[in-house]
């Protein structure tokens, strides 16, 4: 089976980070705190919805490995479980390699927002009714992780 959307963004940022943590000099003395008020670094930001992302694709999958009907829904939701507990130590381990621990940001505090919407929707649900939203919601989720086509 072809990774998943979650598991390809986790895949891409990890080495990413590690590399950056490994560089001459990365090393050194930590960058100075942020001015009070002052918007956290765009790294920052990034890990911080990828944190976030990764933990909405692990909620949405726990619920429906309790809920789903269908078995290959379940199997499927199985698999996601294990993918966002290993995507997200992964971005864990190496953003604080990287000197950039997981923080709270506007974009990642969005992110479990619209979770927490889609969550309310699916705990409705039953059967084949919670299924289907289920799907239609990772789909969803992915899309969005993907950014716009074109």
């Amino acid at each position: 089976m072809r990774p998943g959307i979650y598991t390809t963004l986790m895949l891409t940022l990890v080495p990413s980070m590690m590399a950056c943590a490994a560089m001459p000099g990365a090393e050194g003395p930590a960058p100075a705190d942020p001015l009070p008020g002052e918007a956290a670094s765009a790294d920052a930001r990034v890990v911080a919805v990828a944190l976030a992302a990764n933990g909405a694709a692990a909620e949405l999958a726990n619920l429906a490995v309790k809920r789903a009907s269908h078995p290959l829904v379940r199997e499927l939701a199985c698999l996601l479980v294990h993918q966002q507990e290993e995507a997200g130590q992964a971005l864990q381990d190496a953003s604080e390699l990287a000197g950039m621990p997981a923080s709270r940001t506007p974009e990642a505090e969005r992110v479990e927002a619209e979770l927490d919407a889609v969550m309310v929707g699916l705990r409705s649900r039953w059967g084949m009714s919670f299924d289907r939203a289920w799907l239609n919601a990772n789909t969803r989720l992915g899309e969005w992780l993907s950014g716009p086509s074109g």
